[in-house]
């Protein structure tokens, strides 16, 4: 009789802790990871990182512009506004526009933006390598401090082409959670038609570059050089689209 009710007692003891293990497992599923004190990356310290990156690139960019000018156009000082890419992204911006644009439509056209420079340095980054074989083989060059420097300014450029990669993530990542909860995007970031004309492709997947008229040497100089300028003015405009995002953000 003993045993029958120690044994009764030990599987309702069983039958209670297995009761409570369930409930523990079912609460850890469905918990969110505020209940636990933790807080899930809120859109202002995304746009803040984003700022962040913004100015880092733009910083790297300026000093690869200054070495670029010095190395290969001969003067670090070179400045010439008449020179322009129809294949780049427009940098100037009508204020009174610009902040009446919705915030969808904003981060869309940063994405695009990020996506084109890409394939212009990369554009770039193949010219200078075959630029630099020339020059090892034993052509004479113009302008310019040899191979070392072409190699130099290539890993510049490769460098900033992941820094983009990494911005064009954060930019996405932000499009989407802003679709999530709003529907005033008309239509996605990828029926855009993004005008190139010296590329193939306007996606970061790209691998070699275009075919090109043939062009003096001078000319694709020049070209780089308008490449990098420009790009150091996007930056600053995306710095401005990050910081207005981010002003216009509910309070936390």
């Amino acid at each position: 009789m003993q045993l029958t009710l120690l044994l009764s007692l030990c599987f309702s003891q069983m039958a209670m802790w297995w009761t409570s293990l369930l409930a523990v497992l079912l609460y850890l599923t469905h918990a969110t990871p505020s209940c636990f004190g933790l807080r899930q990356p809120s859109r202002h310290s995304s746009f803040t990182n984003s700022l962040r990156v913004t100015r880092s690139v733009r910083a790297s960019v300026q000093r690869l512009l200054l070495a670029y000018k010095e190395q290969l156009l001969g003067d670090k000082n070179f400045e010439d506004k008449r020179l322009v890419l129809e294949s780049l992204p427009a940098v100037n911006f009508n204020y009174s526009t610009w902040v009446l644009i919705k915030d969808a439509e904003r981060l869309c056209w940063d994405a695009d933006g990020l996506r084109t420079f890409w394939v212009h340095l990369e554009t770039q980054r193949h010219l200078l390598q075959r630029e630099g074989s020339t020059a090892r083989a034993g052509t004479t060059q113009r302008r310019g401090r040899g191979p070392r420097a072409h190699s130099d300014l290539c890993l510049s450029i490769q460098h900033i082409q992941m820094d983009l990669r990494d911005l064009l993530k954060q930019v996405n990542a932000q499009l989407t959670l802003l679709n999530s909860t709003k529907t005033d995007l008309a239509f996605p970031c990828s029926a855009r038609a993004v005008p190139v004309r010296v590329t193939q492709s306007s996606s970061p997947t790209a691998t070699s570059p275009p075919r090109r008229t043939p062009r003096s040497l001078w000319a694709q100089r020049q070209e780089g050089y308008v490449v990098l300028r420009d790009l150091n003015r996007f930056l600053f405009r995306l710095a401005l689209d990050f910081n207005f995002l981010k002003a216009n953000l509910p309070p936390q």
